[in-house]
């Protein structure tokens, strides 16, 4: 009788052990997030802020080579209505894959190949 009561008060003491290591990890995770990762990075928000800005502006990337960037969600609207018409053309859709960077000897030859494989809205305006 005795053996089962001290069998029994060792898994009750394995279990809250268990229980109070999980209860005490997540405890400090939620630390580590509170001090150091929910705090903002100027860095990070200057860097998004250049993003979001890139994202949604019209810019020039390359004026010699007639290379312009419109607003994401422009593009993603005109390449759904180029997509639409070649498919009511009876045309497929094809992707051509970004040309690898060049050695520096023929470096002249891949910029040139690149702006051929442009997107169409970037080439159009």
């Amino acid at each position: 009788m005795i053996g089962l009561l001290l069998a029994l008060v060792a898994i009750f003491l394995a279990i809250a052990s268990y229980m109070l290591w999980i209860y005490f990890q997540r405890q400090a995770e939620a630390v580590t997030y509170e001090q150091v990762l929910s705090r903002p990075s100027e860095e990070l928000q200057a860097l998004r802020a250049r993003e979001s800005e890139w994202l949604s502006t019209y810019g020039v990337v390359d004026k010699e080579k007639g290379l312009y960037r419109t607003p994401i969600d422009e593009g993603m609207k005109r390449f759904l209505q180029e997509a639409n018409a070649r498919r009511s053309a009876g045309q497929p859709q094809v992707v051509v894959p970004a040309a690898a960077p060049a050695p520096a000897a023929a470096e002249g030859e891949a910029t040139e190949a690149a702006g051929e494989n442009a997107p169409a809205e970037a080439q159009a305006k």
